[in-house]
């Protein structure tokens, strides 16, 4: 690994990895990544194993550049080429996946937008009808009392 860079490892969950990856609908399996650079490899993740079951949430706290970003990207379907198995509710993750959303740390919304068209753009990407798109945002932004 490179000087002054550190690594996502050994993130586990507090089950067997059986038990847990049973019940979740989330699983990352010793994921891997690295990364060649003029200065030899980088292992941006290294090992890192986790099961999230429906209801819960999973927070990943580290310092810049320790690899959070890549391990989400990677479980996101947006990196390929790592090692290890990511399933979704029992599908293997090969590229974006429809039952994944993200929120990226940068502001991500269009400001000539309402909030109910910026929650609707995903689904209007997806294809959906304006009127179920719409319906479904404004499900969304009552639920968080944005209305």
């Amino acid at each position: 690994m490179a000087a002054g860079m550190a690594s996502v490892s050994a993130l586990r969950s507090a089950g067997t990895p059986a038990q847990d990856a049973a019940e979740a609908i989330l699983v990352a399996d010793n994921i891997v990544k690295r990364f060649e650079t003029p200065d030899g490899v980088i292992t941006a993740v290294d090992h890192v194993s986790f099961a999230v079951k429906s209801g819960e949430f999973l927070t990943v706290i580290g310092p810049s550049g320790c690899g959070k970003s890549t391990l989400f990207n990677v479980v996101g379907g947006l990196i390929d080429e790592y090692e290890g198995r990511v399933t979704v509710a029992g599908d293997t993750v090969r590229g974006p996946h429809p039952a994944i959303g993200m929120i990226f740390q940068e502001e991500s919304t269009f400001p000539w937008r309402t909030v109910i068209d910026n929650v609707a753009f995903p689904l209007e990407i997806s294809g959906m009808p304006k009127k179920e798109r719409l319906e479904k945002a404004r499900h969304f932004v009552n639920l968080v009392g944005l209305d």
